[in-house]
């Protein structure tokens, strides 16, 4: 190894060989990245992801309807790099399982926001438009906003809640309800209505059996007053809209705040959001995901808001701010809203 460094310094010169080193560190970091990600999307699309962190592991000549070379292959490069461990009986399993089912959940982030950064070329010359011909995937996105809502968000929710007394709720945007399944392990709360336009969340909710005796999970759009109707509900005291309506113009958030009061006149409004931060704010967050958070968003034309904002279309939907709080660290708020119900309503005014 000496004689082939002095060797190469010889050859290179110093300088060069410095240069060549750093070049090789930089494109193996991001070549590297680029092809574990892409390695773990294709074993989630087949099914096997999973898998690798359970006691039998991946066998690549023993797996009916693979290419045993190429998944061979794969999982080697895999063992190489440190992310897979490799029996005598040429038997892949996750080396570390913990940071292994962490980077399960990164491949749900960037499989749900894939199809816009992969078609991206067509985004910035303006052939593609977002809505119209990309769009995320919902399903992913309904998985990945719960691997990170569990950590922090649920619980962070759940404090704001409890403190309104919410006995009935509808969780309008739901996704695939896992926070209601978190609600419903809860004895303060009584029935628990989920809400969201996805079917695919919807029906993956459901086979993940987070339905029960109190919770109840529905397709419908938050946009059109019947859907916010589920047959047989209770009348709810409390709507909760988690990291929902930063998908809507502004224009949409009165609608539904229309639908909402049209429908459930006496109830507050509870919403969890994402605060809108500027360049130099996310530049100083630059070793967390919120840069990342940042891009994703504005991308598919989400709208990210500060309270002030909120708090300024709520006024004009006839709601007061009652309760919120931020918490800066997890780049996240909640506020809480209640019915003014003798302030005109600004759609009576303006429409």
């Amino acid at each position: 190894m000496l004689k082939e460094a002095i060797k190469l310094i010889r050859t290179a010169t110093f300088k060069g060989a410095l240069r060549l080193k750093n070049h090789s560190r930089i494109v193996g970091s991001v070549v590297r990245n680029h092809a574990l990600m892409n390695i773990l999307e294709a074993f989630e699309k087949c099914g096997i992801l999973s898998r690798f962190v359970s006691q039998e592991g991946i066998s690549p000549e023993k797996e009916p309807g693979f290419n045993s070379y190429v998944l061979r292959t794969v999982c080697e490069y895999l063992y190489e790099i440190g992310i897979l461990e490799q029996s005598g009986s040429n038997i892949y399993r996750a080396k570390n399982p913990v940071r292994f089912k962490r980077l399960m959940k990164a491949v749900n982030a960037a499989m749900a926001y894939n199809p816009p950064l992969q078609d991206l070329d067509n985004l910035l010359t303006g052939k593609h438009e977002y809505g119209r011909d990309v769009c995320r995937d919902d399903r992913y996105d309904a998985i990945a906003s719960d691997d990170v809502s569990e950590i922090f968000y649920y619980g962070f929710t759940e404090q704001g809640l409890r403190k309104t007394g919410t006995r009935v709720l509808l969780d309008v945007g739901c996704g695939t309800g896992a926070f209601l399944a978190f609600l419903d392990k809860r004895e303060s709360y009584g029935k628990l209505y989920g809400i969201d336009l996805s079917e695919s969340a919807i029906k993956e909710g459901k086979a993940r059996g987070y339905e029960s005796g109190r919770v109840k999970l529905v397709t419908g759009s938050a946009l059109k007053p019947d859907d916010l109707r589920v047959p047989g509900m209770e009348t709810p005291d409390t709507l909760l809209i988690m990291q929902v309506l930063h998908e809507f113009t502004d224009p949409e958030v009165a609608r539904i705040l229309k639908s909402i009061r049209a429908g459930f006149p006496g109830a507050r409004v509870f919403i969890t959001e994402t605060p809108q931060r500027n360049t130099q704010a996310v530049k100083k967050r630059r070793t967390t995901s919120i840069p990342e958070l940042k891009l994703v968003h504005l991308l598919s034309n989400q709208v990210m808001r500060t309270s002030e904002r909120w708090m300024q279309l709520f006024s004009d939907a006839g709601y007061e701010l009652v309760d919120s709080e931020m918490n800066d660290l997890a780049n996240v708020m909640y506020l809480v809203f209640e019915p003014i119900l003798q302030k005109p309503l600004f759609w009576e005014v303006h429409l």
